[in-house]
């Protein structure tokens, strides 16, 4: 079994970057992790899963009140890499909030426009797209 080296953390960076993790939150990432690892005399790659779990789900608790979506409107921007489920996602996202009875607006920005048709929109019958109305000529 191989141990925790330099060549770990440069596969595990590469790994979190292709996922579209971030550059400055990588970089976060791998430095904790190494904190933990001396912390915790961990040896093994093997090791690390739980550590990065751990780590990660520190950067990810937020207070209480961080976002109040009950009293206040909010925009929601879902960006990820391909195949991910941000589409499905949204559309269930939208729908649930659509049930609450809140008012809720979904722009479907991909050329495929699969949210459109994931919400029972014919795109066929469209005579403007997203990138009409970005320009000015949506009307």
């Amino acid at each position: 079994m191989s141990e925790i080296d330099d060549d770990f953390y440069e596969e595990l960076e590469e790994v979190l970057i292709m996922g579209d993790v971030g550059v400055n939150t990588t970089n976060y990432l791998i430095d904790r992790l190494k904190k933990k690892v001396k912390e915790t005399h961990a040896k093994y790659p093997v090791e690390c899963k739980n550590i990065l779990i751990d780590v990660i789900k520190e950067i990810m608790v937020l207070p209480e009140d961080a976002y109040d979506f009950e009293s206040s409107k909010a925009v929601v921007m879902v960006v990820g890499v391909n195949g991910v489920g941000k589409t499905t996602t949204s559309i269930n996202l939208a729908a649930s909030l659509a049930k609450m009875n809140k008012r809720v607006l979904l722009v479907d920005a991909d050329p495929q426009a699969n949210s459109s048709t994931g919400l029972g929109i014919d795109i066929k019958g469209l005579n403007k797209t997203v990138y009409e109305c970005l320009i000015g000529e949506g009307k």
